[in-house]
């Protein structure tokens, strides 16, 4: 099963091996892959190469391990693009989840430091606030809020939102093209409310992504925050090389 004369570490081939049961769907989320012994009696290992075995696969995300109760095969997480130029449900239609969103509210809220500063308007100022929980194959998975200036986007409050994409009426009903989006990401624990709607325990981990959304003359017209769960999503950046320079990604 193993070549142990290999230039390939031992411990590596235990984690590819399992590995492969993973991806083969042999082993299935949420199942117990074996413990450090239990791989020392069926592999005639050691409990180090064991153990480092199961560490490898640990920092891949591939496993999870449970105090008192052992190492499990973890779901896999979703990859969702940073961006918010492309609307949630279309980033995981394109990916074959089913995605539902409950509106949990809308309407005309004064705009608070952060929300003026990102849309340029003063603070106070009446703004346009949409909370909307979304969910991934009926799991609560992302929770949104999206702001966009008042009277300008009115038009937002008079659609079901929890049926139409906000980015698609923005261009219908508002006659607003999007062409560009700034975005940052941060991990941050969940908290009460925000942690009872998203399903998940205080303390587990979450990321936070915000952005704000500018039309063709530069406008900022949405700022948009979201608490992804830690548990089901990973985020990716693409970089493009542009007039001939490398990409941040390829930049030394």
């Amino acid at each position: 099963m193993f070549e142990r004369d290999s230039p390939v570490p031992l411990y590596h081939q235990v984690a590819d091996y399992l590995r492969q049961q993973i991806q083969s769907n042999i082993l299935k989320p949420g199942d117990r892959i074996p413990s450090d012994w239990e791989m020392v009696k069926e592999f005639k290992i050691s409990r180090q190469t064991a153990r480092q075995a199961i560490a490898e696969l640990v920092a891949e995300g591939w496993v999870f391990r449970r105090s008192g109760k052992g190492t499990f095969v973890a779901t896999p997480k979703i990859s969702s693009q940073l961006s918010t130029m492309i609307g949630f449900s279309q980033k995981m239609a394109q990916q074959g989840f089913r995605v539902s969103t409950q509106l949990i509210s809308a309407g005309v809220v004064p705009a608070t430091t952060t929300v003026a500063s990102s849309l340029k308007v003063a603070p106070g100022e009446k703004v346009i606030e949409i909370k909307r929980l979304r969910l991934v194959d009926e799991q609560p998975a992302v929770l949104q809020w999206s702001y966009l200036p008042f009277p300008r986007c009115a038009a937002l409050l008079e659609v079901d939102l929890s049926m139409e994409s906000l980015i698609k009426t923005l261009h219908q009903k508002c006659g607003i093209r999007l062409v560009r989006s700034r975005d940052t990401v941060q991990p941050v624990v969940a908290k009460g409310i925000e942690a009872k709607i998203l399903g998940v325990k205080e303390g587990e981990p979450l990321l936070v992504v915000e952005g704000v959304l500018y039309t063709e003359g530069n406008e900022p017209i949405r700022y948009g925050k979201g608490l992804y769960r830690g548990d089901m999503f990973k985020l990716t950046v693409e970089n493009y090389e542009v007039l001939g320079q490398r990409s941040s990604s390829e930049a030394t």
